[in-house]
């Protein structure tokens, strides 16, 4: 199995965002909506976490109509907001992909080739 852990806790302010960064508008989606559809359509995770700031928790859930997406409170930083979605896990995935939910263009290709990499090296990145 594979799942998605999406930290989207971020505030907003180096955005220059009147609201937190995963609730923001682009093309009249929330960043986090564009996100998750695009890890979606690579066919790839099977179950995600999404770490976000607790007062946005309610947003963010109406946003998600799928009982395989688990919302935590995101932390003060970026690793204590993975590391709340890695624990939050309800059980122990093979490969587990790492994506920023302020960055909703990922390409599903993108995401299917870093999960080969994985599988065949244990661990995969990225990089341009």
């Amino acid at each position: 199995m594979v799942a998605a852990v999406v930290p989207a806790a971020g505030s907003g302010t180096r955005l220059g965002a009147r609201g937190p960064k995963a609730l923001t508008p682009l093309a009249g989606r929330p960043l986090i909506a564009h996100t998750i559809a695009h890890l979606r359509a690579s066919g790839v995770p099977e179950l995600f976490v999404i770490g976000v700031r607790p007062p946005d928790r309610p947003a963010v859930a109406a946003l998600l109509d799928n009982e395989m997406v688990t919302v935590v409170d995101g932390g003060r930083t970026r690793q204590e907001t993975v590391r709340r979605c890695l624990e939050a896990l309800p059980r122990d995935p093979e490969i587990i992909l790492v994506h920023d939910g302020a960055r909703p263009l990922v390409s599903p290709a993108l995401c299917q080739r870093v999960v080969e990499a994985a599988a065949r090296a244990g661990a995969a990145a990225p990089v341009v």
